[in-house]
């Protein structure tokens, strides 16, 4: 079951991504977890009305969220400045935002962060992504959150308590090393470094015989979108300042969902 789910991936798209995940990676996620979680992305791809719905959720939302993005058709984008194109720096920031929202979102959102996904119409950076779908599990989201929140907002015990609840405490310095200087620095983005680091993490949960949360299958996909998209962009990024301003955007988010609510 798990290897025709994996060859429906893999010819769905995703061949590239998942030769990039150490083989090692298969040998700590629990293969029921794994079955589970890439049934649930099949069925979503093939869900129409889910489809609809999330982008109609996330046109609304990217656009708030940074005012060069848009999923609307280049067509019907408003019309600017000919001469004015949107550099590579404001796109990979654009991406940034869109990656730690995608995170943060309380809702399913779209795994395909892939350059092929993305186009720029004068200053607009436009997202067509295909419909491969997934929405955090509540223990999963808060744990990976506290890791990210803990880091950028130099708040280590968050950092500490996210790794604990995903079994990783024994990976922190390697982390820590992943995330390197990005919370005080400008950083790269490489996929050959994506693909060692977490290498060494999965290692590290065979020596210390833990196993990895299955939802880090959909957190590989949308990560192998970002490094591969900001690898081709050639520019070093900011992703604490992209971090602070998805973060801002989804705490605004949640107070109109509060307003609404009463």
């Amino acid at each position: 079951m798990l290897k025709t789910l994996l060859h429906s991936l893999k010819s769905g798209d995703w061949a590239k991504a998942l030769d990039f995940l150490s083989p090692s990676f298969f040998e700590v996620v629990p293969t029921l977890g794994m079955t589970r979680i890439i049934g649930q992305l099949t069925r979503n791809y093939v869900n129409r009305s889910l489809t609809a719905e999330t982008r109609q959720h996330w046109a609304a939302a990217v656009s708030r969220l940074d005012p060069s993005l848009s999923m609307t058709a280049a067509s019907k984008a408003s019309p600017g400045d000919p001469a004015a194109v949107i550099d590579s720096y404001g796109q990979g920031q654009a991406l940034l935002k869109l990656y730690f929202a995608s995170i943060l979102s309380p809702t399913a959102f779209f795994l395909d962060l892939r350059s092929e996904q993305f186009h720029v119409d004068g200053m607009r950076l436009e997202w067509q992504p295909k419909a491969w779908i997934h929405g955090w599990s509540p223990a999963f989201q808060k744990a990976l959150q506290s890791i990210y929140q803990g880091f950028y907002e130099d708040r280590p015990e968050d950092f500490q308590q996210g790794l604990k609840a995903l079994n990783l405490e024994h990976a922190e310095k390697l982390f820590l090393e992943i995330f390197g200087e990005a919370r005080d620095h400008e950083v790269w983005f490489r996929l050959d470094q994506f693909q060692a680091s977490f290498h060494r993490v999965f290692v590290s949960c065979l020596t210390h015989k833990t196993q990895l949360h299955p939802e880090f299958l959909p957190l590989g996909l949308l990560l192998f979108g970002l490094y591969e998209h900001a690898q081709r962009l050639g520019v070093p990024l900011k992703p604490k300042l992209a971090w602070q301003m998805a973060s801002e955007f989804n705490l605004q988010r949640l107070a109109k969902s509060q307003e609404y609510a009463t």
